[in-house]
């Protein structure tokens, strides 16, 4: 397997070349890693932005000066690493019981960055494999100022293709660093035919849960769960269930932070999915979850439509996959469904 390493060099202020380090490509294999971490990461949010090092790629592709792209100077720090990669197929941490990552010839894009410097060096993969090639063309990755990074690419005229955007916090081990050193931040993915897609994620503190999405409620936690039966109810879905798991472990007597699910749907629209993949079924109808973290924050968190159609293999449904995305998001954020 490919290995994806990465080698931190100090340089000075006046040398922005990264020409100057080797390139080059390994196979070994890749051990398996958890995907929680006692790192808190929310640091991420709070730095991005600083000064930081230099860095070169020890893969093939282009490297690019973190002063190039950012600016400022480039002084060495001792910070916590990442890599965001657009790879073929689904995260590679998902692969397998083992949870090995194999990544080889995947790597359509990537980027390298720190707390202080979100990108110190991006490039293409080195060894893509020539059909994803064909099919895939894609711009670099962004690191937003505000943790978000995501990707936008097209997809070839008759051509299929799973696609993931995934982020990895590496580890502090080693001077040269691979996947199997990280631990995943963030992943969304998705099956794309031909036409221009997007991909996002975010580098957060909370532990990833695959294919989840989720947003922050500005209201109370019961004003939150009002707002959105209302707005199932007065929306093209039919509200099948309220379960109230706080309230349902009160009556056994034990402590649960509110915590409260709504079950709707739109059998128009999810009776489509079962027909190519019945399997679905078993994520329909939609959910809205509703709980208060630890600090009283209200959080919305739903299914990411192309994550349930990857893990069912559905195929074709573009159009409809969308259009409950977008009337999802509407829901969770309050605005139009």
């Amino acid at each position: 397997m490919f290995v994806f390493s990465v080698q931190f060099s100090t340089m000075t202020s006046d040398d922005t070349s990264t020409n100057e380090h080797p390139h080059r490509a390994a196979d070994a294999d890749h051990a398996g890693q958890t995907a929680d971490s006692g790192t808190d990461r929310r640091n991420y949010l709070r730095l991005l932005g600083g000064g930081a090092a230099i860095a070169g790629l020890a893969a093939t592709g282009t490297t690019t000066s973190a002063q190039t792209v950012n600016g400022g100077s480039g002084e060495a720090s001792s910070t916590s690493r990442y890599v965001a990669a657009l790879v073929a197929g689904p995260p590679p941490q998902s692969e397998g019981a083992s949870g090995t990552i194999g990544i080889q010839r995947r790597v359509v894009k990537y980027v390298v960055g720190t707390t202080n410097r979100p990108v110190l060096a991006d490039g293409d993969g080195p060894s893509l494999d020539s059909r994803v090639a064909d099919c895939v063309d894609s711009d670099p990755i962004r690191i937003e100022s505000d943790g978000t990074v995501s990707v936008t690419f097209s997809v070839g005229d008759d051509c299929v293709q799973t696609l993931s955007l995934v982020v990895y916090e590496l580890s502090d081990a080693g001077f040269a660093l691979s996947l199997s050193d990280g631990v995943l931040l963030d992943s969304d993915t998705g099956t794309f035919e031909s036409g221009d897609h997007s991909l996002t994620a975010v580098l957060r503190g909370e532990r990833v849960v695959p294919g989840l999405e989720t947003v922050e409620s500005d209201d109370e936690f019961e004003a939150t769960v009002e707002r959105l039966t209302a707005a199932i109810d007065e929306g093209p879905f039919t509200l099948v269930t309220t379960v109230d798991h706080a309230q349902s472990a009160a009556d056994e007597g034990l402590d649960l932070r509110p915590t409260t699910l709504l079950v709707f749907g739109n059998p128009a629209v999810g009776t489509g999915l079962m027909q190519e993949a019945q399997t679905v079924g078993i994520d329909l109808p939609q959910k809205l979850l509703v709980w208060e973290d630890a600090v009283g924050a209200v959080h919305v968190g739903y299914n990411r439509p192309n994550y349930l159609a990857t893990r069912h293999g559905i195929t074709g449904q573009a159009e409809t996959l969308d259009q409950i995305a977008q009337a999802l998001a509407g829901l969770a954020t309050g605005g139009s469904a």
